[in-house]
């Protein structure tokens, strides 16, 4: 988009990224190599400036923490129950 020669706002291309992306998984790597999902967050969309909303689903939390924390929605949008 950004190298096809077409010049689109910024606000116009963070629109369509927000419309593209639902989810965001961050996954941390641990010094024995497992991998564990540290964070969920559902991009909502754009506002007038231009700036993502975002809904964290998973929150981060610190390495000690990741192995014991049970797996919970924290949505509060039914649809995603």
């Amino acid at each position: 988009m950004l190298q096809a020669g077409v010049r689109l706002p910024i606000s116009a291309i963070r629109r369509q990224i927000a419309d593209a992306i639902s989810l965001v998984v961050q996954v941390k790597r641990t010094h024995g190599g497992q991998r564990h999902v540290t964070e969920l967050v559902r991009l909502v969309g754009c506002n007038d400036q231009s700036q993502y909303l975002t809904e964290t689903l998973y929150p981060a939390l610190p390495p000690t923490e990741i192995a014991a924390a049970p797996l919970t929605i924290t949505s509060s949008d039914p649809a995603q129950r």
